[in-house]
């Protein structure tokens, strides 16, 4: 008994609810990636930063500002099968914010179904590279939080405290 050829496959895809209609998107594959990121260099840049200060990490976030809403309605419409359409992307961009996140969270499971963090892991085991030091960039103007336990309740000391009569 012979397996399934390639032919005989279909990409997965999930059905979206969007007000009293369905969409269907599915994953991105590498080359609709790379003709992203081809696209939106902004988001390429961001991507790859090392965050070693919060001056890095404010540019990052400028990057993804700058470019953000426009690669995410391109992201969308590559997700439902027009990668490039001016019309799907205009229509992708109007869209509530809601169903945008709706539409990505699919979007990245099907791309990713087991996470991007095991996907880097993966492409840097394949191509010999290795991940970035990890640094996490200093928070300004704020103490470090504390993660200190409450102090011990001595109940002997509570029951001997003296209560008010009322």
């Amino acid at each position: 008994m012979a397996g399934l050829g390639l032919l005989d496959i279909e990409p997965p895809k999930r059905v979206i609810k969007i007000g009293a209609k369905s969409l269907q998107v599915g994953g991105i594959s590498a080359r609709n990636i790379a003709q992203l990121l081809a696209r939106f260099p902004d988001i390429e840049r961001a991507i790859g930063m090392q965050v070693v200060d919060a001056d890095a990490a404010v540019e990052r976030a400028a990057l993804f500002r700058k470019a953000g809403p426009e690669a995410i309605a391109a992201i969308i419409a590559a997700a439902t099968g027009n990668l490039g359409d001016e019309g799907a992307e205009a229509i992708a961009d109007a869209l509530p914010l809601e169903a945008q996140m709706d539409i990505l969270e699919a979007t990245f499971a099907l791309t990713f179904p087991s996470g991007v963090g095991p996907f880097v892991k993966r492409l840097q085991s394949l191509t010999g590279t290795s991940p970035p030091p990890a640094v996490v960039p200093p928070v300004r103007g704020k103490a470090p939080a504390t993660t200190s336990p409450p102090p011990p309740k001595n109940s002997s000391r509570e029951a001997a405290s003296p209560t008010l009569a009322s």
